[in-house]
Parts: structure tokens; sequence; C-alpha cells
């Protein structure tokens, strides 16, 4: 696995590559829908909210605002919320139904 970098312009070595896929669609696709889970299920997670807030910066993105799953990009996520689903149950009964799939789009 090789870290996606470029020229440093200001010195030598390289820079990391904060928009290539693993970050994106890591933290957009993944991390937010295991986040919006815990988030309906009640369960802290300060260690995955600090990873969020860490890639939305880089990124340019807003998922969590106010620690909640509520930013502005969540309809971009697999996120339950972008799905207008916000509690355990409804996730349940989504899932039973077939109406919420979390895989790629």
């Amino acid at each position: 696995l090789v870290i996606p970098s470029r020229p440093n312009p200001s010195g030598p070595g390289r820079l990391p590559l904060f928009d290539y896929r693993y970050l994106t669609e890591d933290a957009e696709i993944q991390l937010t829908m295991i986040r919006g889970m815990a988030e309906l299920l009640g369960v802290p997670t300060p260690t995955l909210d600090r990873a969020l807030e860490w890639a939305q910066a880089r990124l340019g993105r807003e998922w969590l605002r106010e620690g909640k799953l509520q930013g502005k990009d969540l309809a971009r996520t697999r996120a339950p919320q972008a799905f207008g689903i916000f509690s355990a149950e409804a996730l349940l009964q989504s899932v039973q139904e077939g109406r919420y799939v979390p895989s790629m789009p």
C-alpha cells in the first residue's frame, strides 16, 4: 500500500493527498455509517468523532455538527440519518423491509 502524495513545494519530502479515495470513501461512506448507527443506539464514539472531524476539515466537508450527524454534507453518506432514519427502531424496520441497505451506491 502506497500513501498517495505530491512533492512538497516548500522544501524536501512529500505531502499526503488528503482528497484520495482512501480518505474520502472510508470516512464519507464507512465511518459515517458506523457513527450514525452508534448515534441511534446511544453509544458514545469520541475517538471516531475526532477522526471524522479531522477528515471533514481536510476534505472541506461537514458531516458532524454540534456532536451529531447533521452537517450539510450528510446526504453524501450512507449514514442512516441521510435516509431519514432517526431511531434504532426505525433502523431495524428499514433494514427488515429492505429500504436501508448500507452498501456502496
